[in-house]
């Protein structure tokens, strides 16, 4: 049997063993939708984009999984809440391709906006019914005159094989199989982002003839009615923070501490940082923030505490074996061995996204939406703008140069305040092209595994000064 689609491994393993038996040429369509209805006005607008800090709508381009060859695919397309042209011409089981290299899910809008849930729907656009209904194959004549076409016994194996998986922010690897479908809840800040990627696989039989396969609609929902457990109300007066001046400079200076009135309790930070004559305070909060990852038994909530906020006796772990885990999370959840900083076969440093005080090297500031601790961090943040109403805040992890400031050099932080290394806590900055610098309470300054259950939560809060006065 000649295959008209080209793939000449096919006619090769024919000659070899004289059976007609050819690999699976697939080509799939997948179109992604959000939707929202807001009244009267609808002016939510979450859509797929190119750039995390507005609107793109550069092609995005398919990464082919490494292992296997022989396979091709077309970029995607994005057009405002719909991502399309999802096209890839599988030949042989094994392959996969990945999209999500500069793919967002960014809030162009006027609310801020909650993921509802993702819905998998019929390949013909009727409602989810029965088995595998989210994609529709058939076999493709390969010579009109003879109607050669795939076994149908092989078409259904093949199709069965063919799978798809979403990751929004940090629910990964959502396929129409999952459980929940919900998307964590998560929450968008107007002008905010997620990181987006579609996974396409086959993992089936061989065929012995092209198959198309064509998937249904696959729709991410989200409301402006944000769930009112992940925001705080802001109080009826205007609160302030206050410091106390250690070194009686008249200046919040470095070692100040910073204390800020909450809802639950009052969080205090230490200042990283010299004011100057900048008009934004840095300071690391006094404690891990008391969290736990969704789904990781190892990562454990403080008991009796408030969620999300800071707590004495959340410190991490020093070491893999210890017993008490309180807040220890992963700085990244997904499974590669490589962190999502890297670009290529070698693994080397992206530096076209991570140059941030690096030259393009090591250390290098990777914490950014890929991260999945950043959804703690930003949680925090709302509570302290929901609280501190002139606060104007923003949160993120301590850079490697800030703790080499403070006087931690690698692998000690002894010359560093006692205060620095009081808890376990990752730091922003990549070590390698898989690990993570991070503080143990232990007065230590190592790398470890991003992928580990290891080290706490504790943000650097950037606040207005003007939200702070002498106490």
């Amino acid at each position: 049997m000649k295959n008209r689609q080209g793939i000449t491994i096919a006619a090769l393993i024919v000659a070899i063993i004289g059976l007609s038996i050819g690999f699976a040429a697939f080509s799939n369509t997948l179109t992604i939708r959000s939707s929202a209805t807001v009244n009267p006005t609808n002016t939510m607008n979450v859509v797929f984009s190119s750039l995390n800090n507005g609107v793109g709508t550069t092609p995005v381009a398919p990464t082919l999984n490494t292992s296997a060859t022989g396979f091709t695919a077309t970029s995607a397309t994005i057009n405002g809440d719909t991502l399309s042209n999802l096209n890839v011409s599988f030949t042989a089981p094994g392959q996969s391709v990945t999209y999500s290299t500069n793919l967002y899910v960014y809030n162009d809008g006027n609310y801020q906006a909650q993921l509802t849930g993702i819905t998998f729907e019929d390949a013909d656009g009727s409602e989810q019914g029965d088995t595998d209904p989210w994609k529709h194959c058939t076999a493709i004549t390969e010579n009109v005159e003879l109607a050669n076409q795939a076994t149908p016994s092989l078409v259904a194996s093949a199709c069965n094989g063919i799978n798809i998986s979403v990751t929004i922010g940090t629910a990964s690897n959502v396929t129409p199989a999952s459980l929940d479908k919900t998307l964590n809840h998560q929450i968008i800040d107007v002008e905010g982002y997620l990181n987006a990627s579609v996974t396409i696989s086959y993992d089936g039989s061989y065929v012995d003839g092209p198959v198309s396969v064509t998937f249904g609609d696959i729709k991410i929902g989200a409301t402006s009615a944000v769930n009112p457990a992940l925001v705080v109300v802001p109080q009826q007066e205007s609160q302030k923070c206050t410091y106390v001046d250690l070194d009686s400079s008249g200046n919040i200076t470095v070692g100040d501490k910073v204390s800020c009135p909450l809802e639950a309790q009052t969080d205090s930070f230490y200042v990283i940082e010299d004011l100057g004559q900048g008009s934004t305070v840095k300071m690391l909060a006094e404690w891990n923030l008391n969290v736990k990852e969704q789904g990781n038994d190892q990562s454990v909530l403080y008991p009796d505490a408030p969620e999300g906020y800071q707590n004495e006796n959340v410190k991490g772990k020093v070491y893999d074996s210890d017993v008490t885990t309180y807040g220890a999370v992963k700085f990244n959840s997904v499974t590669s061995e490589y962190g999502y900083w890297t670009i290529g076969a070698d693994h080397q440093l992206n530096i076209s996204v991570y140059t941030d005080n690096n030259n393009g090297e090591y250390p290098a500031y990777v914490y950014d939406g890929n991260a999945t601790l950043k959804t703690f961090v930003d949680t925090y943040v709302r509570y302290l703008n929901s609280q501190i109403s002139v606060a104007n805040a923003s949160g993120r992890l301590i850079k490697y140069e800030e703790l080499t400031s403070l006087g931690c050099s690698y692998i000690s932080c002894s010359s560093a305040p006692s205060w620095v290394y009081q808890t376990s806590y990752w730091s922003g900055s990549a070590y390698g092209n898989s690990e993570m610098y991070k503080v143990p309470s232990n007065g230590f300054f190592v790398d470890s595994g991003a992928f580990f259950t290891i080290s706490g939560v504790r943000p650097v809060i950037e606040i207005a000064s003007s939200a702070i006065d002498p106490a």
